[in-house]
C-alpha cells in the first residue's frame, strides 16, 4: 500500500518568505490547500498571504494513494499603519494622533516634542519634529512617520526707548520681537511702526501686541506726553514816561520778565519802569522740557517834558527880526510884553526895552518852559554937519554909508566926505548894537557954498587890461586898487600908471586921490584878464 510518511520542517513562515519541507517517505508529490502559500515540488513552500495552510505529501502507486499533511501558520509582514491627527501644535500644548495599526509605539526623533504611549503629542519647543509609530513582530519592525510642527507662543518682548516726548514731538520705541502692531491706548499720542508722537499732554500707554496660531501676547510702556511751553499774551499799556511805571499782565504763569534794551526795565512782577527815551521789547519767557516760548509787548518810554535851550541873537533893532530858534522842536513861543512882535520864530523889534521870550514844550507827561531876554534897540539918528570942505555924519558909529539923491556912493565908508557933485547928501550909520538909521538929507551946491572943488576930468585905462593900468590926471594923485570884497590889493602913491600883472583875473575897484588934498578924485571898475 502507499505510505506518505510524515512532513517535517518549519510550521510557521513570515508573509514572502520561503520555507524547505521534507518527507519521510519519497516518491510523492506536494501540494497547498489554499492560496496563501505554495509549495513547489521539492517542498520549498512561498508563503503570500497571513493565515494557515495546509501543505500535502502525496504518495501514489498501483494499490492506492497516501497522504500526510503538515498545517504551516504563515505570519504577516508588521505593519505601522497610516498616522492622522492635527500635525501642528503650540509649545505647552497637546494634539492626540492617531494610527490605523495597532500594538506599536510612538515616539519622537527629537526634543521639540514628546509623545505617550496613547499617541497625545506636547508641544515643547518652537521648530519641526518626527513622529514615529513603531510595530514589530517575529516577522521584523515596521515605521510610520509625520512631521509634526511645534508653534511658539506669542511673545511680545520687551518694549524700549524714552518715557516722555514733547506734544507736537516724535519719539521712536523698539521691541525685541518683531511681527507685533503698534497702538496708543488714549489720545495723547499715535503711533506708527514704533514712532510715537505728542498730541496733547497727558499719559499715554503704548501697547506692542504680536499675534500666531497660538495666541496673543502684549507688552505695555507708559509715556509721559509734556506740553509745548505757552507764553501767553502779555497785556498792559504800551507807553510809559520817564520815571514812572507801568504793571504788565500775562495769561499764561511760571515765566521770566525782561527788557530787551536799557529804554526800559522790568521786574518779576510785569512791573516796567522807564529808562531813557525810546521803544523797549519786554519779553515775557516760558521754558520747559520741550523748549522756551516767548512773548512780546513793545513799550514806548515818552521822556518828560524839556524845553530845551533858546538859541539866537539877545538883541534886535526896532524895525528889524530875529530868528530864534529851540533845542527842542514842537513847541510853543510867547512873549511876555509887547517890546518885540512874535511870528512863529521870528521877533520883531517893535519898542526899545526888554522882553522876555518864553518857549513851552508840552506831551503825555507834563510842560515844561524855557526863557531867554532880547533887548529891543533902539535905532540911531545920525544928524549931517557942513565941516568947510567936507560933510560929517558924526563919530562914534561902526560903520557909515553915503548916499547921493539916494544913490549909494561906492567906497565912502568913513564918518566924513567930501561932496564932489551937487544934490541930496544922506548919511547911513550902524551903531554898536547892529541898529542901522538913516540921516536926514543934506543939499549940497558946489561953488554956492565952496563944499567940493569943480570937477577934475581923470581917465583910466585900458579897460579892461592884462597888466598896466594908465591914469591919465591934470594933477598929481595916488591910487589904490580893492579886490571886491573891500580888500586893499595894491596902493601907489604920485603915480600915471600901475601894474596890475600879479594880480588873478576878476573884477577889481581903482580908487584915485589927490595926491595933495587927499580927496577922491575918482572910482572905477576895471577888469583885469589874464595874461
Amino acid at each position: 500500500l502507499p505510505n506518505a510518511g510524515s512532513i517535517t520542517g518549519a510550521s510557521a513562515v513570515c508573509e514572502s518568505a520561503t520555507t524547505t519541507l521534507s518527507a519521510t517517505a519519497t516518491g510523492g508529490g506536494w501540494s497547498a490547500t489554499n492560496s496563501r502559500a505554495t509549495v513547489s515540488s521539492g517542498g520549498l513552500v512561498t508563503a503570500y498571504t497571513a493565515g494557515i495552510d495546509t501543505i500535502i505529501y502525496t504518495v501514489s502507486n498501483s494499490c492506492g494513494t497516501a497522504t500526510t499533511t503538515r498545517a504551516i501558520t504563515i505570519n504577516p509582514l508588521p505593519s505601522a499603519g497610516t498616522i492622522s491627527g492635527a500635525f501642528t501644535v503650540c509649545t505647552g500644548s497637546a494634539t492626540t494622533l492617531t494610527t490605523t495599526a495597532t500594538g506599536g509605539s510612538w515616539g519622537a526623533t527629537n526634543s521639540r516634542a514628546v509623545i505617550s504611549s496613547t499617541g497625545v503629542a506636547s508641544g515643547i519647543t518652537a521648530g519641526i519634529d518626527t513622529i514615529v509609530y513603531t510595530v514589530t513582530n517575529s516577522c521584523g519592525t515596521a515605521t510610520a512617520t509625520t512631521v509634526i510642527t511645534v508653534n511658539p507662543m506669542p511673545n511680545a518682548g520687551s518694549i524700549s526707548g524714552a518715557t516722555s516726548v514733547c506734544a507736537g514731538s516724535a519719539t521712536t520705541l523698539t521691541d525685541a520681537a518683531s511681527g507685533g502692531t503698534w497702538h496708543a491706548t488714549n489720545a495723547h499720542a499715535t503711533v506708527i511702526a514704533g514712532v510715537v508722537t505728542g498730541i496733547t499732554a497727558g499719559v499715554d500707554t503704548i501697547i506692542y501686541t504680536v499675534s500666531n496660531s497660538c495666541g496673543t501676547a502684549s507688552a505695555s510702556w507708559v509715556m509721559s506726553i509734556n506740553p509745548m511751553p505757552i507764553a501767553g499774551t502779555i497785556g498792559g499799556a504800551g507807553t510809559v514816561c520817564s520815571g514812572s511805571s507801568i504793571a504788565l499782565t500775562e495769561t499764561a504763569a511760571g515765566g521770566t520778565w525782561t527788557a530787551t534794551n536799557g529804554n526800559a526795565l522790568v521786574n518779576s512782577a510785569g512791573l516796567v519802569y522807564g529808562i531813557s527815551t525810546g521803544i523797549d521789547t519786554i519779553l515775557y519767557t516760558v521754558t520747559n522740557t520741550c523748549g522756551t516760548a516767548v512773548a512780546s509787548h513793545s513799550v514806548a518810554v515818552n521822556p518828560l517834558p524839556f524845553a530845551g535851550s533858546i538859541t539866537g541873537p539877545s538883541s534886535v533893532c526896532v524895525g528889524s527880526a530875529i530868528t530864534l530858534a529851540d533845542t527842542v522842536v514842537g513847541g510853543t513861543w510867547s512873549a511876555t510884553n509887547a517890546k518885540g512882535a512874535l511870528a512863529g520864530t521870528s521877533l520883531t523889534g517893535v519898542t526899545p526895552g526888554m522882553d522876555t521870550i518864553v518857549y513851552t514844550f508840552v506831551n503825555s507827561c507834563g510842560t515844561a518852559a524855557t526863557a531867554m531876554v532880547v533887548t529891543v534897540n533902539a535905532l540911531p539918528v545920525p544928524v549931517i554937519t557942513s565941516l568947510g570942505t567936507t560933510l560929517s555924519a558924526g563919530t562914534g558909529y561902526l560903520s557909515y554909508k553915503w548916499f547921493l539923491n539916494g544913490t549909494l556912493i561906492s567906497g565912502e565908508t568913513a564918518a566924513t566926505i567930501t561932496p564932489t557933485a551937487d544934490g541930496i547928501y544922506t548919511a547911513e550909520v550902524t551903531d554898536g548894537n547892529g541898529c542901522t538909521g538913516l540921516s536926514a538929507g543934506y543939499t549940497v551946491a558946489l561953488g554956492v557954498n565952496n563944499i567940493a572943488p569943480a570937477a577934475i576930468d581923470i581917465k583910466i585905462y585900458p579897460n579892461p587890461s592884462e597888466s598896466v593900468v594908465y591914469i591919465k590926471s591934470p594933477v598929481r594923485v595916488n591910487v589904490s586898487v580893492f579886490a571886491v570884497d573891500g580888500r586893499l590889493a595894491i596902493s601907489q602913491q604920485d603915480v600915471i600908471s600901475i601894474d596890475m600883472g600879479s594880480l588873478a583875473s576878476g573884477a577889481y575897484m581903482i580908487v584915485v586921490y589927490d595926491n595933495e588934498t587927499g580927496v577922491k578924485l575918482k572910482t572905477e571898475r576895471i577888469m583885469k584878464m589874464g595874461e
